[in-house]
């Protein structure tokens, strides 16, 4: 059984909640030093600086996913597949694909459409690259044929 990776984000936030817990519940005259200083205004300072930076990190994490999310969606947006021109060709291969992986069609039908007949001719076209994209189907370029 693979070990769950470690959750740095949380185990920050329970060090930093722990820290701060600690502070506020020791009593008022350990919490100011000689010169009159609060400690626990200190503490607080540093927890907001230390969970600003975690979301400012987050921040950008999120940031990077987008953009890497965009740019794949642009480059399968962008590619041209030789899908058959007619919509029965188009049933025909993905009839075809789905009952060579027999895995994948009770994935896609089971969940979205137990009847194959219910599909939409743009539900076929999607589905038929996203087979492709998963490396389940071959489209051959160039060839707009009704088999597959």
């Amino acid at each position: 059984m693979p070990n769950k990776p470690r959750d740095y984000d949380e185990e920050l936030r329970r060090v930093m909640d722990s820290l701060a817990e600690s502070v506020l519940e020791s009593p008022d005259e350990d919490s100011a030093d000689k010169s009159g200083h609060d400690q626990g205004n200190d503490a607080e300072e540093v927890r907001k600086i230390l969970l600003d930076g975690l979301n400012r990190i987050r921040r950008e994490r999120l940031r990077s996913a987008e953009e890497r999310y965009k740019t794949r969606l642009a480059e399968i947006g962008a590619k041209r597949f030789a899908l058959p021109a007619t919509r029965e060709g188009r049933r025909t291969l993905l009839e075809k694909a789905l009952s060579r992986e027999r895995e994948v069609r009770e994935a896609v039908l089971t969940l979205q459409h137990r009847d194959f007949s219910a599909l939409t001719d743009s539900d076929v076209e999607t589905l038929l690259v996203q087979l492709f994209e998963l490396g389940v189907l071959d489209i051959p370029s160039g060839s707009n044929e009704d088999e597959a």
